[in-house]
């Protein structure tokens, strides 16, 4: 599996960022359930569960599990709520004890592999001697929105991913070597109605995303509230992403592919009309053929299907539009998906060594309701 190990210095909302339509603030109700226990209300913030998800220690540089693409993951949970979540805030506290005189350092990133990350982006510490070096950060989303972590999955589906583990909440550490280290994660989150749907169920041979180290970014979020209408939604994807999936051009489904961009969004006004805007790019090495599917969230037929002949080393754009009438109030799911219509493959912000090609937009989603500025 490979994790994405994304940075924003910016504020960063993710790729899975949710509008939810409300502020955290929610109806007052007797009360609410946080794993299938009743809470009361009692003046926080209404319907929000907060939950010590976990707790690790550890020696700096000595991996934790067996996998080389977990090298600086300390730590990880898998869904715990029968339903999907939306997380409103994540936050941790690490502490490093011991260690000879000198520089040290500690770091850390939250990330969660359903999104693809991250939660909260890298933090870092620096400090002198052997006192304690204590880190404590998080990230907030801002009012109405948050960040999609679905339920558990089956066997069958773990399986067919070829991943290690389910979907799963992270914690990437990064410390000066042999220096022990302690700490926990918070998470503030939303239990979703049973049912609800989630952004999209990944499979294998989706999108490889493989930023290098100086420029590791992935979909990144930004929202320009408005007074009295629905704040736009603007998503970039700035990842390399090599995508091999095959994707017929006629009726294609919503596992096939790869996914690179998707959210769920809420009008403002319910029913409302939600307009979309897509834009994107593939470079291939040889001739082929790229297709470019946009979904209601697991549903078939595509809202809109796109296809563009490549030729070898060659780049295709693509610029789409769709307007989705009758939105209701607990709003819609999308999921962007490309894949190739025979065996090969492209580049997303390709060609894949090194960077993301100078010169070439990022893809993009643009989400407004009718009628807002």
């Amino acid at each position: 599996m490979k994790i994405l190990r994304s940075v924003e210095v910016a504020a960063f909302l993710s790729a899975a960022l949710v509008f939810c339509g409300v502020s955290h603030h929610k109806a007052r109700a007797a009360s609410y359930s946080c794993e299938g226990q009743a809470i009361p209300n009692s003046g926080r913030l209404i319907g929000v569960c907060t939950k010590t998800v976990g707790s690790f220690s550890g020696v700096c540089g000595r991996p934790v599990y067996p996998y080389s693409d977990w090298q600086d993951v300390v730590w990880y949970v898998t869904p715990w709520e029968k339903s999907s979540i939306t997380i409103i805030s994540a936050h941790a506290t690490i502490v490093l004890t011991g260690g000879s005189p000198g520089d040290r350092f500690l770091g850390f990133m939250i990330g969660n592999s359903y999104s693809p990350d991250p939660v909260v982006p890298y933090t870092y510490t620096w400090g002198k001697g052997t006192d304690l070096l204590t880190i404590s950060d998080g990230f907030t989303f801002p009012a109405g929105y948050g960040m999609l972590f679905p339920p558990p999955s089956t066997p069958a589906q773990i399986k067919a991913r070829g991943w290690p583990a389910d979907y799963h909440i992270d914690l990437h550490l990064v410390c000066t070597a042999g220096i022990n280290y302690q700490g926990y994660v918070v998470v503030d989150y939303v239990v979703n109605p049973p049912g609800a749907s989630t952004i999209r169920e990944a499979t294998k041979g989706s999108a490889t995303q493989t930023p290098p180290p100086a420029a590791r970014t992935a979909a990144t979020v930004s929202s320009a509230a408005s007074s009295g209408a629905r704040p736009p939604v603007h998503m970039i994807y700035k990842s390399i992403g090599t995508v091999a999936a095959i994707m017929p051009p006629s009726n294609p489904l919503p596992d096939q592919g790869a996914s690179f961009l998707g959210i769920r969004v809420a009008p403002l006004h319910a029913p409302a009309t939600l307009r979309f805007r897509v834009t994107a790019n593939a470079y291939a090495d040889q001739a082929n053929e790229v297709v470019l599917a946009i979904f209601r969230s697991g549903q078939r037929p595509a809202l809109k299907v796109a296809t563009k002949p490549v030729a070898a080393n060659g780049r295709v754009y693509f610029n789409e539009s769709f307007d989705l009438p009758d939105v209701p109030a607990d709003g819609v799911g999308v999921d962007v998906r490309m894949g190739v219509a025979k065996p090969g493959s492209v580049v997303i912000n390709g060609p894949s060594a090194g960077a993301p090609h100078v010169g070439v937009p990022f893809p993009t989603l643009d989400v407004t309701e009718a009628g807002s500025p």
